[in-house]
């Protein structure tokens, strides 16, 4: 069995010796990287800024988006609740993706007394198959 991918095995196994896996970034039927991107968005202190891709694929993708916390080099990571904003782990900055048929569009909400350059890395996927999820 290879040692190299993203597994999770079954309570109690050994995710490097056993067959008993729940998920393997191996499996055929998992989903694949549709395209990965970065930018950086400079905030104003006091503001909100946000920065948009444009993908075109026609559907709502999964994505996958870590913002870089500038204070302190922590990820937070966001799978794209439209509702809510999730603040980064050492600062007063808070950030949200909201993505649609042919965007997705990072928010970055700096409630700090200074400006700001948050990174962002993301990913887009799609299943085995082809189509985009």
């Amino acid at each position: 069995m290879p040692t190299y991918g993203f597994k999770v095995a079954r309570l109690g196994f050994n995710v490097l010796t056993t067959d008993e896996l729940v998920f393997s970034s191996e499996f055929l039927d998992s989903f694949k990287i549709k395209y990965s991107g970065s930018t950086t968005v400079v905030v104003p202190a006091g503001a909100t800024s946000s920065t948009t891709y444009v993908h075109n694929y026609g559907v709502r993708p999964s994505f996958v988006v870590y913002y870089k916390d500038p204070t302190d080099n922590k990820y937070l990571l966001s799978s794209g609740n439209n509702n809510s904003w999730w603040i980064l782990p050492s600062s007063n900055i808070y950030c949200t993706t909201r993505v649609a048929t042919t965007t997705i569009t990072f928010f970055i909400r700096n409630n700090t007394a200074s400006q700001v350059s948050v990174p962002i890395y993301f990913d887009l996927f799609y299943e085995a198959d082809g189509e985009i999820q």
